[in-house]
């Protein structure tokens, strides 16, 4: 899943990257108001005030979707409600948002894309090992404020969430090079070595290519 979760850090890179007017940020989605980390958290020079490199936002997306455990599914999802949200609240996305946006966004994506039953305190103890400050209330009122951002709508267009797919993909494909230094995420090889053919429907009723006779059962990780 390595080039998916790269691909996804980039394509949200390159939407921070377009620049946006400065607005109000609602307070849960302000980490300087909001702490994701406390002292204990190795994240915690992390906090953006500026604008991070692009291997930054791969980096801290790779962490967070693997912690999560994310499937392709879910990691498209993940990018579309995020695009979704900027779309209709242009310029909530700073710097010192991009984490609280994405950890709701990520989050929401698990529980609509599962086939089973996700919780929310699942959800936070998987990643509180590097989001030292976080709790399940915060979790949850996290999605809550995405959730009410896009009037509880979320987007349910085949052909666009087929298309983020080949957009994640593509930007997935490891370089030698990110931005004049070597990328932390990068692989020898691709982690896909055939193209993706999947087709997503509604996020109701995903359409996925049938698992292999080696697939393992998948477990959301909580933290160690």
């Amino acid at each position: 899943m390595s080039r998916a979760y790269r691909g996804a850090g980039k394509v949200i890179a390159s939407h921070l990257q377009m620049g946006c007017t400065e607005t109000r940020v609602p307070a849960l989605f302000d980490e300087f108001r909001c702490p994701l980390c406390d002292v204990r958290s190795p994240l915690r020079t992390f906090v953006w005030e500026q604008m991070p490199r692009v291997s930054d936002v791969i980096e801290i997306t790779h962490l967070l979707m693997s912690s999560l455990d994310m499937q392709i599914s879910e990691v498209v999802l993940a990018v579309v409600i995020l695009e979704s949200l900027l779309s209709s609240a242009n310029g909530i996305f700073q710097p010192r948002s991009v984490r609280p946006i994405l950890i709701a966004s990520c989050s929401v994506a698990c529980k609509v894309a599962s086939d089973g039953p996700v919780t929310t305190s699942e959800l936070c103890a998987a990643i509180s090992d590097c989001f030292t400050n976080i709790t399940v209330c915060q979790v949850a009122r996290l999605e809550e404020q995405l959730l009410v951002l896009l009037d509880w709508h979320i987007p349910n267009d085949p052909f666009l969430y087929n298309a983020r797919c080949c957009a994640v993909m593509k930007e997935g494909e490891p370089l030698e090079e990110e931005g004049g230094q070597c990328s932390v995420w990068e692989e020898k090889r691709p982690a896909f070595t055939q193209s993706v053919g999947h087709w997503f429907a509604t996020p109701d009723s995903w359409c996925l290519a049938p698992p292999s006779n080696h697939a393992q059962p998948k477990i959301r990780r909580n933290s160690h």
